[in-house]
């Protein structure tokens, strides 16, 4: 993953909240549509349903840049090599 850099915890902060703010609400919008237009969807709407899907997904990247910066990720997976050092 590409390193975004973000020189405080209250941006990183900040950035995995939209993230996780914009995942919710695309794909919440997601299912109302698909509820919504369930038997007569066009192709207009599969492109609209595809949008917010890409939408979700670039939520949910802004957060793993968001728990990256803040280090959350390192604590949850630590690296191989300093768990093999500790066996």
């Amino acid at each position: 993953m590409q390193r975004i850099e973000i020189h405080s915890r209250r941006g990183s902060l900040a950035l995995g909240i939209v993230g996780i703010v914009d995942a919710v609400c695309a794909m919440a919008t997601l299912l109302i549509y698909i509820v919504n237009s369930w038997g007569a969807a066009s192709a207009v709407d599969r492109l609209l349903q595809l949008s917010l899907i890409v939408s979700a997904a670039g939520g949910v990247y802004l957060l793993a840049v968001g728990l990256e910066n803040l280090g959350v990720r390192r604590v949850l997976r630590p690296r191989r090599a300093s768990a093999a050092a500790s066996s």
